[in-house]
């Protein structure tokens, strides 16, 4: 075979490789619902619970609330990733957080609120269930991007008021994992993101003061 032809059918696979990461990038979903984190905390309270999207993509409308961080193709273009039950990722938060109190006894009642939404009402649709706690998720930051690694950006402040709104306690996480990577980067982010997720929301509700204010 001569050089030429080792030259072309080098070009040939380069290109069917990017077509083919192009291809699996599109129209991906990663699952945020149906995850029960491990929490220290328990009790029977009511908890009113929301979770407040503030990323600024989402505000400004480049970004629909249920996007979730990007894949990219071949040539690293990227390609949204929504959640996969179609709803905001804001709801699908609490939806986590209120079984993952429900399962240690609390009363946990979710808070749908929007992203558009000002914080004097997201609080007084808190404070509108009666809950002897309220919990405020604010998503600052919340993105997964994945090429031949994976990696998230986060940032979450947690806060719990009294009935009233006063804060009892508060929990933040911010920062940028490397996730690590594989060969088949679309099938492997739909593993680890959920895992990671899992983590970050039992960090932010394992903090001492919030456990503490829970109890």
């Amino acid at each position: 075979m001569s050089t030429r032809q080792k030259d072309l059918i080098n070009r040939y696979v380069a290109a069917f490789i990017v077509v083919l990461f192009s291809g699996c990038a599109v129209g991906q979903k990663i699952n945020y619902h149906g995850t029960v984190a491990d929490i220290t905390a328990s009790g029977t309270k009511t908890v009113g619970t929301a979770t407040h999207d503030q990323r600024p993509y989402v505000l400004s409308g480049d970004k629909s609330p249920d996007v979730v961080g990007l894949m990219r193709g071949g040539y690293g273009n990227p390609f949204n990733v929504k959640t996969e039950s179609g709803r905001p990722l804001a709801d699908d938060i609490t939806e986590t957080v209120v079984a993952s109190l429900t399962k240690k006894g609390f009363k946990a009642v979710p808070v749908i609120v929007l992203a558009k939404d000002s914080i004097d009402s997201v609080m007084e649709k808190l404070k509108a269930n009666n809950g002897e706690n309220l919990i405020l998720l604010t998503l600052n930051e919340w993105k997964s991007d994945a090429y031949m690694n994976a990696s998230l950006y986060y940032d979450v402040n947690l806060k719990i008021f009294d009935r009233t709104g006063n804060v009892l306690a508060e929990s933040d996480i911010k920062g940028t994992d490397n996730l690590g990577g594989s060969f088949n980067i679309v099938k492997y982010s739909k593993i680890v993101v959920p895992q990671t997720f899992k983590k970050k929301i039992e960090e932010l509700l394992n903090n001492p003061d919030v456990v503490k204010a829970l109890q």
